[in-house]
């Protein structure tokens, strides 16, 4: 598929391939979706990613190497060689010696995603070349590296390039995610009653996000919940009650959101939730599911069946024109005062020109 910056079909296909890598639960389930994704859109014959244990950060995440192969061609050893040159060159600025490279491919599992597309290639060595590589670096550490390797003198375009970039940004994404649930991110970065994200974490991330939304032109959904009526519930059944409902209602948003999507606790009684490739329509299914599983389930915290008033503010780019991502926090705060002002359980969604309301 061509790679066009405007072209809707592009757009379309982009958000749902981040969708599909974010529906993936496990390590290699989601490192083949990336090599999947990556096929989709470029004429490569052959993508390596390696994950090394000896980040840092995965030491306790994953017990041995783990080599990702795609190919839309047949496979032999001298792919496999370039696959190891390629990775010590990338990884040779992060002080990743050649001697490392060697270390890791002797204790590596190979998992290897046949394409389909069955090209012919000539088993020459010198008729392969890499094409790109990208290292790959999480909390400050080198965990390995994507390669692109395909014949002649094929080179890769600069959107082509931009393409790769974005879906090995939205891999790390999602590894995070999946580390981070899983406690192993070494710097807390939660909240300590709700076990989601502190403000001053997900702002940083949410940053990052907006940069890249508005980078791509991809749309980036933001919601900001109030339980409304928490002080009440405190002052009628006791603090312990109020934070053992903060800690359910957050469970539930944990539960409802994609591993893509991030929550963090903003402040008191109201959680805030980032959600990539979304647009407000897509907010709006989301907080339905959630009003429709309190209602089914109810709300019993200490033996007492709980009331809970919550009200959803949503503001989404491009459609709230925000320039930068103070502007769009402005915008998603101003959606939320209008739902506090109108009534119980209410949503809305933020637009430049008006709010619009939805019951």
């Amino acid at each position: 598929m061509p790679v066009k910056k405007n072209d809707c079909d592009f757009l379309e296909q982009l958000c749902k391939q981040c969708n599909d890598l974010a529906d993936q639960t496990t390590f290699l389930p989601l490192a083949q979706e990336l090599i999947r994704a990556l096929n989709i859109f470029l004429d490569i014959n052959y993508f390596a990613l390696l994950i090394r244990k000896d980040g840092h950060v995965l030491r306790k995440a994953i017990d041995r190497n783990h080599i990702i192969i795609g190919h839309n061609t047949v496979f032999h050893n001298t792919i496999w060689k370039i696959i190891q040159s390629g990775i010590t060159q990338s990884l040779a600025e992060f002080s990743v010696t050649e001697e490392d490279v060697i270390k890791d491919f002797l204790d590596v599992s190979v998992d290897v995603v046949n394409l389909g597309k069955n090209k012919a290639v000539s088993q020459n060595q010198d008729d392969n070349n890499i094409v790109y590589s990208v290292p790959l670096t999480l909390q400050n550490s080198v965990i390995g590296a994507l390669i692109l390797i395909d014949t002649g003198n094929r080179t890769l375009e600069k959107n082509e390039k931009c393409v790769v970039d974005f879906f090995a940004k939205q891999f790390l994404i999602n590894f995070e995610n999946r580390l981070l649930s899983h406690g192993l991110k070494e710097v807390s970065v939660n909240d300590n009653l709700t076990d989601t994200f502190n403000r001053k974490y997900f702002i940083e991330r949410f940053r990052k996000e907006f940069s890249r939304a508005k980078r791509f032109y991809t749309p980036l959904t933001m919601i900001l919940a109030e339980i409304q009526n928490l002080k009440d519930i405190n002052e009628n059944h006791g603090h312990q009650c109020g934070d053992l409902l903060l800690t359910h209602i957050a469970d539930i948003f944990k539960e409802t959101i994609r591993s893509i999507d991030l929550i963090g606790r903003n402040k008191g009684s109201e959680f805030i939730m980032l959600l990539p490739h979304t647009k407000s329509d897509g907010a709006v299914t989301l907080i339905k599911r959630i009003r429709k599983q309190l209602q089914n389930d109810g709300v019993n915290i200490l033996g007492k069946q709980v009331h809970v008033d919550i009200r959803y503010g949503i503001s989404s780019f491009p459609d709230n024109s925000a320039l930068d991502p103070d502007e769009f926090l402005k915008s998603v705060e101003e959606a939320l005062d209008h739902a506090r002002s109108i009534g119980a359980d209410s949503l809305y969604v933020f637009s430049r020109d008006s709010i619009n309301s939805i019951s």
